[in-house]
This record gives structure tokens, sequence and C-alpha cells, in this order.
């Protein structure tokens, strides 16, 4: 866990506010605060770094507006839990957010096959191990920075045509969504230390953080999918805004 005494390098190329937002995120997904727990003041964390209040109050604001913290007038500000219902998402093109702030996104298709499953997702998609599954990774870039990392499960009894679709030109989602007009999709968001893999992908830092969406598509009560949705906690917040 980095700590005040960061690098030099990395002081270098971080503001303040986004090195105390750091600071207070790795407490967070280290378990050291959890949900409901009061988080240091205003006061305790401009001392700690030695900053203005008004770098402090960045730092916080941006945590409230992505949903790690809230702030309570004259109690303090406490951790939120990260978990939301599926009924406050919906499913957002992140190529189409992109082009409508005038930023270029491109996608890349780094994995696509049709295999056996085995227990672990089997397990999400309701079907047996061993059962046949489409397997897609593709990840987004937008302004040459990676966003987006998507893995994704398709059951091939319940969605056949799946990999014989352009997985560039439209998303995963849109896809399923075109060949099963009644599907319906319930998310998940919580913030999440990825895996090396993850990282490499994403181009985070050792100890960055990660938004992980996690989707589950549904159609007259069958999964037909399931994906797990990975973005850098320091360039995008959902739903659609990149920072």
């Amino acid at each position: 866990m980095s700590t005040v005494g960061e690098s030099a390098a990395h002081q270098a190329s971080s503001p303040m506010y986004r090195r105390i937002k750091e600071h207070i995120l790795e407490h967070i997904l280290a378990g050291d605060w959890s949900a409901g727990d009061r988080i240091p003041s205003e006061h305790e964390l401009k001392d700690q770094f030695r900053v203005s209040r008004m770098t402090v109050h960045r730092a916080l604001r941006e945590l409230v507006d992505e949903g790690y913290v809230s702030r309570v007038v004259g109690a303090g500000t406490y951790v939120m839990d990260r978990r939301v219902a599926a009924a406050t998402m919906a499913v957002h093109d992140l190529c189409e957010e992109a082009r409508r702030s005038g930023r270029r996104c491109r996608t890349k298709l780094l994995a696509l096959s049709h295999g056996t499953v085995w227990p672990e997702i089997a397990a999400r998609l309701g079907v047996a191990s061993g059962s046949s599954v489409s397997h897609v990774v593709i990840v987004r870039w937008v302004d040459n920075w990676p966003v987006q990392l998507e893995e994704r499960w398709v059951a091939s009894a319940r969605a056949p045509s799946f990999l014989t679709q352009d997985l560039t030109d439209e998303t995963p989602a849109a896809v399923l969504g075109r060949l099963l007009p009644a599907i319906s999709f319930d998310f998940e968001v919580r913030a999440v230390m990825p895996r090396r893999r993850i990282r490499t992908i994403l181009a985070l830092g050792a100890e960055e953080p990660a938004l992980l969406v996690t989707e589950t598509a549904t159609l007259d009560g069958e999964i037909v999918s399931v994906a797990d949705l990975h973005h850098p906690a320091s360039r995008y917040a959902l739903p659609g805004r990149f920072l």
C-alpha cells in the first residue's frame, strides 16, 4: 500500500488531490475502512498531506460523486457500500458515450472462442460444468487510453449465433439485445484491486483500483450471458463519464 511518501515519479505525475483520493481508495479497498466507517476529516487530511483545504475538498467531492463515500454535514465523511442495485443502471455503449463528448474510441478483440466452461463460470451461467459456451475478451480505448476490459461468456444453447456477429462494431450487450429483444440485464458495481493481467491491459499502476461491473443477462428466467467489465477508477466513472 502506498503512503504519503510515495515515489518521486508518482508524485511528479499525480496532482495532490488525486494522491489523496488514491490514498483513501487504498484504505477502502484493503478493508481498513468498511461501509459505514468514518474516514479522516478534511482538517486531518489537510495536515497529513500539507495541502489546502480546497485540495482535500476536491478529492472528497470526487469520491462522493463516484459513490465511494458520503458526507454528512457536521458529522463527517463515511464509506459507502459500493454495491448498487441493478435498477439504477442501464446498458451503456462506452464508445458512443466517448463520441458524444468529442473523444476518439477504438475497440480491439483480444479473444474469441467456443468451448466448454469451467465450474466457476458454469455456476454463474446456471449450466452444467463442461457445457458449451462462447467466450469473448474485448478492450476499448478512449483517446489512446484503455478504459474498459470486457470478458463475457454466453451460453451457446441460448444464443447460438452470437459468435457470428460483428462484436467490434456493436457491443456484445447490444448484439444480445438485437438477437434476443426480450433479454434483460442486471448489474452490480464494486471497487476491486484487479489481477496482474487486467492491470497490464488497462495500464494500471501497481496499487490503482478498478471499477468492476458484473453483468448478468437473462431471458425468460434463464441466464444467457455473464460478463465482467473492468474500468480504471482514475479514468472512468460510471455511468459513462471519462476523467
